[in-house]
């Protein structure tokens, strides 16, 4: 019997086992790592969804003002700052299993000439602004640990509301 010449084999050899093995764990590693930035990725777009509900909620309370001046048991336009004014406060809010830290800077805008773009400078008087910049802004801690800040800005006219509906039909 002459085994030197034989070119048939039989069974599978161990390289090719190991060789399918490495791709196999290749594959699998790859599968993980694509299903845990999925689902990072999905727990942020979620956040990112609830932090703009909590800001356009913020900006909306602003806006709800009845008066313009300080007035006793009402909420004024004049009472609008930074972290102050509407009902809703500044600070922390839970929505579903998330916290996030709500807070808002408020830029008064005043026009002091008909014509010209609108200033930050107050007039002579200081008079009330006749435009609010408010910038809400939401931040949370996502599930890798990091900091993820929200900010959606608006301006809230100085126009008394009780004559709004006539200058806006």
């Amino acid at each position: 019997m002459n085994f030197r010449g034989s070119t048939r084999q039989k069974g599978v050899g161990l390289v090719e086992v190991l060789v399918v093995m490495l791709v196999a764990s290749i594959g699998l590693l790859a599968h993980v790592r694509f299903q845990k930035t999925a689902f990072r990725e999905t727990g942020l777009s979620a956040a990112h969804i609830v932090a703009t509900e909590l800001a356009v909620e913020k900006i909306d309370d602003l806006r709800s003002f009845s008066v313009l001046q300080t007035t006793t048991g009402q909420r004024a336009f004049q009472d609008i700052a930074t972290d102050a004014g509407g009902i809703l406060p500044a600070g922390s809010v839970t929505a579903g299993n998330q916290v996030f830290n709500r807070s808002w800077v408020v830029t008064n805008w005043y026009y002091t000439t008909s014509g010209v773009a609108p200033s930050t400078s107050v007039p002579t008087g200081s008079p009330l602004p006749s435009l609010k910049q408010v910038v809400v802004t939401l931040s949370w801690t996502d599930i890798s640990n990091e900091i993820q800040t929200y900010s959606l800005a608006s301006l809230i006219a100085g126009i008394d509301p009780r004559v709004a509906g006539g200058i806006y039909p």
